[in-house]
């Protein structure tokens, strides 16, 4: 990512893009970490993810290969936290979309056009219907061995340039993202609400 040179930076945003700079070095080396199987797999976590929830259709295989391509199993706590929480909406970039489209012409109508906060677009499938959330074990078969005292200060770093949230604010600055409350982000996530619960939304 490089950073705006036409911006006059103070001596601690000198320091924040010094931090950022490590952050992808670190990021980097650990990438580059080759994966050690293990012998047996080992329980992680719970998770719920998206399955289909519907017994024949013509489009049954473009749905599972939509579901096996681009859903994302997300952690829980346990199954007890389940119940208020929901998988993310599935997403594809305009790639992804332009390539299934491509293949699968019908799918033009499954998705809605949405925009990220730093303005790139992203098709939403809007399908809700057809699918029902389901638990799943997170089962760990491979893990790398990463230098702890690389992973320690990896955490440092994120803390203090994500968790921060002037510090994220000027580092987003000077990679030219703009993050300002807008309307088109209230219009962003009210879609989603829509795609996500749509009774609710129209009872409302």
């Amino acid at each position: 990512m490089k950073f705006n040179r036409g911006l006059n930076k103070t001596e601690q945003e000198k320091k924040l893009v010094k931090l950022y700079k490590e952050y992808l070095q670190i990021t980097k080396e650990i990438s580059l970490i080759p994966y050690i199987e293990l012998k047996k797999p080992i329980f992680y976590s719970f998770g719920i993810q998206w399955s289909i929830n519907i017994q024949s259709s013509k489009y049954m295989n473009e749905y599972k290969l939509i579901l096996e391509k681009y859903t994302k199993v997300k952690r829980i706590k346990n199954i007890k936290s389940s119940q208020n929480v929901y998988p993310d909406v599935i997403k594809l970039n305009k790639k992804q979309y332009y390539d299934f489209v491509q293949l699968y012409p019908d799918a033009l109508r499954w998705f809605i056009k949405s925009k990220t906060k730093d303005r790139k677009v992203e098709y939403i499938f809007n399908k809700m219907n057809i699918l029902k959330k389901e638990i799943v074990k997170i089962m760990i078969t491979h893990l790398k061995d990463i230098n702890p005292n690389l992973e320690s200060r990896k955490k440092e770093i994120q803390k203090t340039l994500f968790e921060n949230i002037e510090n994220k604010g000027k580092i987003d600055n000077l990679k030219g993202i703009k993050n300002k409350w807008k309307e088109d982000d209230v219009k962003r996530k009210y879609k989603l609400i829509q795609i996500l619960f749509p009774t609710e939304i129209s009872n409302y």
